[in-house]
């Protein structure tokens, strides 16, 4: 073991002494006999608790058949973890916990980590060699008030993983719409609807590549086509999309 190393242990060991990390999902003490070897701000158990979206059974792509008139506009759809499948409500929460301390309380750390399991389903499950790597991109108004996109986060992760090249700049959101958490159904197609646009400086980057949109959640798909509509609009070859998590509401 490495100098470099004991000392980062020796400091890890006391930061932990200090200020003690609690489970994001249980808040239990976390130790090193209890740690996620994934996530550290999760314990193993709830962690082992996440059911995993079987992504191999997806066929053109089983994902996107609740898209309808949408299909065309994404390829396929990846998914790390699912709440749609599971008939545990309490992991279908704790599932979820794990995406709003991610977007609403400032532990934008989350995204990387997850992001690297994200990546490893995309590379074991895609046929696909990608040329660039797009998150969902927020408006201007609420990246302000949030202060960060955890799609980008994410994005950082399943670049490492793919080592395909994050552009954060290529697509902006028109309009500052209503969170789609508060909508359902035909209002979630209607709040999305012509949201997206390329920046026009940004065209070249687009024109017949190959492109993985990231997102946090997918639920009825519809932000994440409209995405890939003004990206398809530009002359992307094949647009395909990844998220942390396969809700159902």
């Amino acid at each position: 073991m490495s100098f470099s190393v004991v000392i980062k242990n020796l400091y890890d060991s006391l930061l932990d002494f200090i200020y003690p990390r609690t489970c994001l999902i249980c808040q239990k003490k976390i130790t090193a006999d209890n740690e996620s070897q994934y996530i550290k701000l999760c314990c193993s158990d709830c962690f082992n608790s996440f059911e995993y979206v079987d992504n191999k059974k997806n066929d053109k792509n089983k994902l996107t058949i609740c898209l309808n008139e949408f299909t065309s506009y994404i390829a396929n759809v990846y998914s790390l973890f699912s709440s749609k499948s599971s008939d545990d409500e309490k992991n279908k929460a704790n599932i979820m916990n794990l995406i709003y301390s991610l977007k609403y309380s400032g532990l934008y750390k989350l995204g990387p980590d997850l992001g690297k399991l994200l990546g490893e389903v995309v590379l074991e499950n895609s046929y696909m060699d990608y040329d660039l790597i797009i998150p969902v991109p927020l408006h201007n108004a609420r990246l302000r008030e949030r202060g960060y996109n955890q799609s980008d986060y994410i994005a950082k992760g399943v670049s490492k993983i793919l080592d395909v090249k994050v552009e954060r700049n290529v697509l902006y959101r028109k309009r500052n719409n209503v969170s789609q958490t508060t909508l359902t159904g035909s209002k979630r197609i209607e709040n999305v609807k012509d949201l997206f646009a390329v920046r026009n400086s940004e065209l070249e980057k687009v024109i017949d590549k190959n492109i993985l949109l990231i997102d946090d959640v997918f639920t009825t798909g519809s932000t994440l086509s409209q995405a890939a509509l003004a990206l398809l609009e530009n002359n992307a070859y094949c647009v395909n999309a990844a998220t942390i998590v396969l809700r159902e509401e």
